[in-house]
């Protein structure tokens, strides 16, 4: 399982279960990477086409635009396929 390094993967809750099912081992990304993160890759596209260039004026205008691109995210097929994959940039700090 590989996961974020919300706090809510350490609650106590969590950890209890992690030891009762060894078999689930736990990878948690690093502090901030968003690049390792698949959403925030599709966030960051997201905010590109529907929020950065754009204003709107009503929050009924925002809430069709943000509609329009879940609906329609097909058109950017070739462009998600690119950028949502697995082959991520890894930093090295030394």
């Amino acid at each position: 399982n590989i996961c974020d390094n919300a706090r809510y993967y350490h609650c106590d809750f969590i950890k209890q279960w992690q030891r009762g099912n060894p078999w689930c081992v736990v990878i948690y990304l690093p502090a901030y990477s968003p690049n390792l993160n698949l959403i925030e890759r599709l966030w960051k596209f997201f905010r590109k086409k529907v929020t950065s260039y754009y204003f709107y004026e009503h929050f009924a205008e925002f809430r069709e635009a943000v509609l329009a691109f879940f609906k329609n995210i097909g058109q950017y097929k070739l462009a998600l396929e690119s950028l949502l994959t697995l082959n991520f940039r890894i930093i090295s700090t030394s």
